[in-house]
């Protein structure tokens, strides 16, 4: 099982990237947990996740999120994941980053 946290500003877009994600999951047949957080609330999430996406709206706070998540791999998301809502290339991200 993968507990996979998206990182946003405000939670709005990556609500979508969370469902076209769990969706891939199901197809793929991965075991995943994913959902989203704004930017605010990362820190509360230490501990709860296995990787960390971050929105490239916010990549400017990666430092920051990487200090609230400490021994959690945080990357932002690759853009063209991003913009194409690709459920199955966010998976293979966060498996990378995993080394799975």
């Amino acid at each position: 099982m993968i507990r996979l946290l998206l990182v946003c500003g405000a939670g709005m877009s990556s609500s979508l990237l969370v469902k076209f994600t769990k969706e891939a999951a199901e197809e793929l047949g991965e075991e995943m947990e994913v959902w989203a957080v704004p930017r605010g609330l990362a820190a509360q999430q230490a501990g709860k996740c296995d990787v960390c996406l971050v929105g490239p709206q916010i990549r400017f706070e990666i430092k920051g999120i990487r200090n609230d998540l400490p021994g959690i791999p945080v990357e932002m998301i690759e853009m063209k994941s991003y913009g194409t809502m690709n459920g199955k290339a966010i998976i293979k991200q966060a498996k990378e980053l995993l080394g799975k």
